[in-house]
C-alpha cells in the first residue's frame, strides 16, 4: 500500500507542517494557500489536508470556515499546537536595527504588542517560513521575520528574540480534512462540527439551540459567519460533544433550521 499524501500550508518549518506531522505520517506536501489545500483534497491530489481553523488569540480563520461551508469535505481529526513566535534575521542584525517585520497576517496579529512597541513596518507574507526566506534573500533592508525556531534552524538564520507573542498560552487549532466522511466506527468520535442557518425571525436561533439542551449536548463553540454571496445573511458554526442518541437530536434540529450541514465527527484533543 502506498503511503498517504498529507497536504499542509506553506513550506517545511511552518506551524502547519508541525501540526500535520503531529497528527499523521506519510508523504508531506506543502501548498501555498488554504484554498489550494481544499482543492487538493477535493481532487484527490492528497489524501488529507491539514488547515488552521482557529487561534486562541486571533480567533477563527475566516477563509477556512467559508470553504468548509462551501465544499464537500469532512473534518476527520484535530490537534492544538502551542505557538511560540521568534524574531528572526541574519547574523549581522540586532533587534535595534530592525525596521520592517515580515510574517503571515495571523502571526503579525499574535505579536501586535511587540510590533507596536517597536513601531515596526509590517509586510504580510503567505506563510511564516516564506517570510524567513524573504529576510534571508534580503528583499527588504533592515528586515526580520516572525516565525518558529524550527524555521530559523532550517534556513540557518539568527534568532534575535524569543517568545515575542502577546500571550504565553497561544494555541492554534488545526483540522484534518478528507473528501470522505470517517464512518469506520473504529475511533471514539468525541466532537461533532456542523453548520446551520435559521430564519431571520426572533427566536429562530433559540429554538434550534433548545434541541441541545433537551438532549444534554454540550456546545463548546458557536460562531456566526456572514454568507459572502448573500449579504446580511448569516450561518452558524457549532462544535459540540458527540452523544449516543445524536441521530435523533440532529433529526429534530433539522426541523428547526433552514439548512444543516455535517462538517465531521472526529476525536477531540482539546486542551
Amino acid at each position: 500500500m502506498s503511503e498517504s499524501r498529507i497536504g499542509y500550508l506553506g513550506t517545511p518549518g511552518t506551524y502547519s507542517e508541525a501540526a500535520a506531522r503531529k497528527m499523521h505520517s506519510g508523504k508531506f506536501v506543502g501548498f501555498r494557500t488554504i484554498p489550494d489545500l481544499f482543492n487538493a483534497v477535493i481532487a484527490g491530489t492528497v489524501d488529507i489536508s491539514v488547515v488552521p481553523i482557529e487561534n486562541s488569540v486571533e480567533g477563527s480563520v475566516g477563509i477556512t470556515s467559508d470553504l468548509l461551508f462551501r465544499n464537500d469535505v469532512y473534518i476527520i481529526g484535530e490537534t492544538y499546537l502551542k505557538i511560540s513566535h521568534c524574531l528572526i534575521s541574519s547574523d549581522d542584525m540586532t533587534t535595534d536595527k530592525v525596521k520592517i517585520i515580515l510574517s503571515h497576517p495571523q502571526a503579525l496579529g499574535q505579536c501586535s504588542r511587540f510590533i507596536s512597541k517597536g513601531n515596526y513596518e509590517v509586510i504580510p507574507f503567505p506563510d511564516t517560513v516564506a517570510a524567513v526566506v524573504g529576510v534571508k534573500d534580503r528583499i527588504y533592508q533592515n528586515a526580520a521575520a516572525i516565525a518558529s525556531e524550527t524555521a530559523a534552524q532550517i534556513h540557518g538564520m539568527k534568532i534575535l528574540e524569543r517568545n515575542i507573542g502577546d500571550f504565553d498560552e497561544n494555541y492554534t487549532r488545526f483540522v484534518s480534512l478528507s473528501n470522505k466522511e470517517d464512518t469506520s466506527g473504529k475511533v471514539l468520535r468525541s466532537k461533532t462540527s456542523i453548520v446551520v442557518s435559521v430564519d431571520n425571525k426572533p427566536g429562530s436561533l433559540l429554538k434550534a439551540l433548545e434541541v441541545f439542551y433537551k438532549y444534554g449536548i454540550n456546545i463548546s463553540k458557536i460562531e456566526s459567519r456572514p454568507v459572502r454571496f448573500t449579504p446580511w445573511n448569516y450561518i452558524f458554526f457549532l462544535d459540540f460533544g458527540t452523544i449516543e442518541d445524536q441521530d435523533a437530536a440532529m433529526d429534530e434540529l433539522r426541523k428547526k433550521v433552514l439548512s444543516y450541514k455535517l462538517l465531521g465527527k472526529y476525536p477531540s484533543t482539546q486542551p
